[in-house]
């Protein structure tokens, strides 16, 4: 009787302690601040769009878009490249900071951020560029 109930008390303890699984966040939640984000990224990749197909940015793991290659980006437009990435950067963060929020888990915006980056890499097209995890970069195979 003892160890059943030693037993019972266990189980219930460690069924207490356990970190309650969070429901992935939905990526797809829309809200005003959502639109507006993402409508200034479409409008900021049109731009950035030549710079990655002709390999001088690509995405790091995190989905973060970086000067790959500044040998081909004039210096006369690096400047300006700059600020775009940097507001390209700072969209796509307040995208999912706002994403995790109103998946009521602010906590996992590093989450939303990775499923973001994971699928995005998935859809980009072969040919484009990725950091892996070590900060080396290779060109996206295509699909077999």
């Amino acid at each position: 009787m003892k160890k059943l109930l030693f037993l019972t008390l266990a189980i219930l303890t460690l069924s207490l302690s356990a970190p309650v699984m969070a429901q992935a966040p939905d990526l797809r939640v829309e809200s005003p601040l959502t639109v507006e984000l993402r409508e200034s990224m479409k409008n900021q990749f049109r731009q950035l769009r030549p710079w990655v197909e002709n390999g001088a940015l690509g995405f790091k793991m995190d989905g973060t878009i970086v000067v790959r290659d500044p040998s081909v980006v004039p210096l006369s437009e690096r400047q300006a490249l700059t600020i775009l990435l940097n507001a390209n950067a700072r969209d796509k963060a307040a995208l999912y900071r706002e994403i995790a929020r109103l998946n009521g888990q602010p906590q996992l915006e590093q989450e939303v951020a990775a499923s973001t980056a994971s699928r995005m890499r998935d859809r980009m097209p072969a040919g484009w560029w990725i950091q892996d995890d070590n900060g080396n970069w290779a060109q996206k195979e295509a699909a077999e």
